[in-house]
């Protein structure tokens, strides 16, 4: 990655959970912050427009999330879970990461 992708990023100000509990359900909101007060989130590393990590699901599957914030200060996700964006934005193993 080059110096010029990381410097695009926003400063880890705590925008990024923000919005994200701006925009999920409160539900997907408080399983994914237990989630990530449970360590479940791995792997974690940048890329060239946000974040990318492996969250460990409730009976140890593995789940690829993707986190980019977009210029208007929403987040654009993706996750290889069944409910990534079925029960509203996002899913909880987003917001784990975020």
């Amino acid at each position: 990655m080059t110096d010029s992708a990381v410097k695009m990023l926003p400063p880890d100000d705590g925008a990024w959970l923000k919005n994200l509990k701006a925009e999920v359900q409160p539900m997907t909101f408080k399983k994914g912050r237990e989630y990530a007060e449970a360590r479940r989130v791995s792997g974690v590393a940048r890329t060239d427009v946000g974040v990318a990590a492996t969250v460990t699901g409730s009976e140890g599957q593995k789940y690829t999330v993707q986190l980019a914030p977009m210029d208007d200060g929403a987040i654009e996700s993706l996750c290889n879970c069944d409910a990534w964006n079925k029960y509203g934005a996002h899913c909880k193993h987003v917001v784990a990461v975020g």
